[in-house]
């Protein structure tokens, strides 16, 4: 796991205890940043459409969604006009949503979460509510991470197969 940069890394082996998983917690987060960012190189801010008013939301069939959009839910249009475009972005080297952090209590602004030893402290707690709802797998996790659930229809089964494989390496 040479791609992984050492403070990266270093961030996963502090926290990993924090996370309340019988999974190996180090090793869930580097997985994670591995896969969304190759390790903490490619950590910048990733725009989201889907939180944005031009978004596009498309069903699990491929057809357009609107009924549903969160732009829909008044806590969303606040962030994004108090934000702009920064509010549909996900950041650090988890790429964690502004949305997802916000809703767990993040108050600041959105690029604050480009910084690591921030961003973090939200993964964690991210993670460890998804270990409240059931999650004990890695795909379960990986699931949620990347689709927002690990409970629903949508299944992103490449990613969780590129998660499940760096945990691997890194927990044998």
């Amino acid at each position: 796991m040479d791609a992984i940069l050492f403070s990266v890394m270093d961030l996963c082996e502090r926290h990993g205890k924090l996370l309340r998983t019988n999974l190996d917690g180090t090793a869930l987060l580097a997985s994670i940043a591995f896969v969304e960012s190759s390790g903490g190189k490619n950590n910048y801010p990733n725009f989201e459409p889907y939180w944005a008013p031009e978004g596009k939301v498309f069903t699990i069939e491929g057809k357009l969604q609107r009924s549903r959009h969160p732009l829909s839910n008044k806590l969303v249009v606040e962030r994004f006009n108090e934000y702009g475009m920064a509010s549909a972005c996900s950041f650090s080297s988890w790429q964690i949503l502004y949305h997802t952090a916000a809703d767990l209590g993040f108050k600041k602004a959105p690029w604050l979460l480009w910084e690591d030893a921030i961003a973090i402290l939200w993964v964690i707690k991210r993670l460890n509510v998804l270990a409240g709802h059931g999650a004990e797998t890695i795909a379960h996790f990986a699931d949620a991470w990347n689709s927002g659930s690990f409970r629903d229809r949508i299944i992103p089964k490449e990613y969780i197969e590129k998660v499940s494989d760096v945990y691997t390496k890194l927990t044998t």
